[in-house]
């Protein structure tokens, strides 16, 4: 499996609802792109955009070594951000 080079785009949102998150999602990411998230209700209409959607369960892990589907990144970026912000208060 080839890797593909990822981009990032940080936004702050005002909530996590599907009217918010998916407009962003296909503004911003290539149709037909496989996208790894938690299993977050919002994600779960990500097939009807015509993106390849895999999750994983934060709760118990954040790769699913079985399916090779992962959110560390995303996770890890995430964190930084949100440490990054706590730093400069």
């Amino acid at each position: 499996m080839a890797m593909i080079p990822t981009a990032k785009i940080l936004l702050v949102i005002e909530n996590k609802k599907i009217e918010t998150i998916i407009p962003i999602i296909v503004d911003h990411v290539i149709p037909n792109s496989t996208i790894h998230t938690d299993e977050h209700k919002t994600y779960q209409c990500l097939n009807k955009f015509g993106f390849e959607h895999k999750s994983v369960c934060n709760k118990y892990m954040f790769c699913d070594y079985a399916t090779n589907v992962n959110s560390q990144a995303v996770e890890s970026f995430n964190n930084s951000f949100k440490l990054e912000i706590k730093k400069r208060k």
